[in-house]
């Protein structure tokens, strides 16, 4: 599965970029100006760990997380975005422990190990043609993680450890189209500079307003 995502993400990506290279000259269609716009949306990432620190935390070194952001158009050509993800570890070091629900019945509960990072972003945005069929961008970054551990969900008094992965500042490109007048479908790709996040390849939809 994991190796199903790592191709088709990257692919999906290459699809894009080269649909935008082969776009019209946006100089000979008129710009789409989205200035003073909002998008809301969010996606699906692969996103790669250091292997070490990966390794010491007990997890693996890749991670399938989703993501909810906004995004403003300040101009033509400028724009930032924020958000929330949610980094669905595959967990190495896992443990159960009998628990209470609210009915009053025990369970032997296994825990799941998961983050919860939080992102700003901001940069260059230029839709092309008239219609602002197609776009480029690119943007730098910065994440951080607001938890990251290792625990058993909608549990008060259970066991629990910290799973201690960083986020960091980050550049990113990506490419993508518009669907009817409103939908942007678009991929990415982030590398990150600093921290324990090596890279991560998305797919996100918005609506524009």
């Amino acid at each position: 599965m994991q190796a199903i995502k790592s191709l088709v993400l990257p692919g999906l990506l290459s699809a894009f970029l080269s649909t935008v290279a082969n776009a019209q000259d946006p100089s000979n269609n008129g710009p789409f100006d989205p200035s003073g716009t909002w998008a809301v949306g969010g996606g699906i990432e692969q996103v790669k760990f250091d292997r070490q620190q990966a390794a010491q935390e007990f997890i693996e070194d890749s991670a399938t997380a989703i993501y909810f952001e906004g995004e403003y158009f300040f101009n033509r050509l400028f724009s930032t975005s924020f958000g929330m993800g949610f980094y669905f570890y595959d967990d190495n070091a896992s443990f159960s422990e009998w628990v209470e629900d609210w009915t009053g019945d025990d369970d032997y509960t296994s825990s799941d190990a998961s983050g919860v990072p939080v992102y700003a972003e901001a940069g260059y945005k230029q839709f092309f043609g008239a219609d602002g069929r197609t776009y480029v961008t690119v943007r730098g970054g910065l994440s951080l993680m607001l938890a990251s551990e290792r625990s058993i969900s909608n549990c008060s008094d259970c066991y629990e450890e910290d799973i201690d992965i960083e986020g960091g500042g980050y550049g990113a490109v990506g490419a993508g189209v518009r669907l009817g007048t409103s939908f942007l479908l678009g991929v990415h790709y982030k590398r990150f500079f600093s921290g324990d996040i090596e890279s991560a390849t998305g797919l996100n939809l918005s609506y524009q307003f």
